[in-house]
């Protein structure tokens, strides 16, 4: 269905000018797409586009580890196995127990992890990747998942405590070939 700015301007309460300025960053964040000359669509997510976003995401974070694991503080490591545990409880019996507290609570985890290397450059390429969309897009129409999604991020922290560049670099290979 087209994109009617004005409808969606007044639905919003915003000036119509704020509202394509918006359409416009989704636009370049791929999200939405020109059909034809002037309309507007929302861009459709297909498997190719979810897996480019998660090699990316995969990329982002093999760097992140050849940086930081071993050298993590215990305040760093806490937080790492705070978020990771934040994320087990919202999955049971392959299904979301709350799809967007999973969500939530998987973007913060993954973030964080990137946040780790110290870079910001790296930080605002993994956010503009835009996961947390792209899962909410994928994930409502589907009420299973693989519950190895949340374990992984435990073993990720494992790797982590015991320094294991080889175990981090293994378990984050797996965990974006299974997301």
């Amino acid at each position: 269905t087209p994109i009617e700015i004005p409808a969606l301007a007044r639905e919003l309460e915003l000036p119509p000018q704020n509202v394509y300025q918006a359409l416009l960053t989704l636009i370049a964040e791929g999200f939405v797409s020109r059909r034809g000359e002037d309309e507007l669509v929302v861009t459709p997510v297909d498997r190719q586009t979810a897996e480019t976003a998660i090699r990316a995401r995969t990329a982002i974070e093999m760097g992140t580890a050849e940086l930081t694991v071993g050298v993590l503080t215990e305040d760093e490591l806490r937080e790492l196995r705070r978020l990771a545990s934040a994320t087990s409880g919202l999955v049971a019996g392959g299904r979301f127990v709350d799809p967007q507290a999973y969500i939530e609570a998987d973007a913060a985890f993954h973030e964080y992890l990137v946040a780790l290397a110290g870079s910001d450059a790296l930080l605002q390429a993994y956010r503009r990747l835009s996961i947390p969309a792209l899962m909410a897009r994928v994930f409502a129409n589907r009420g299973q998942v693989d519950e190895a999604l949340a374990r992984e991020h435990t073993a990720l922290v494992d790797a982590y405590e015991a320094g294991s560049i080889d175990a981090a670099r293994s378990t984050i290979r797996t965990h974006g070939e299974d997301a």
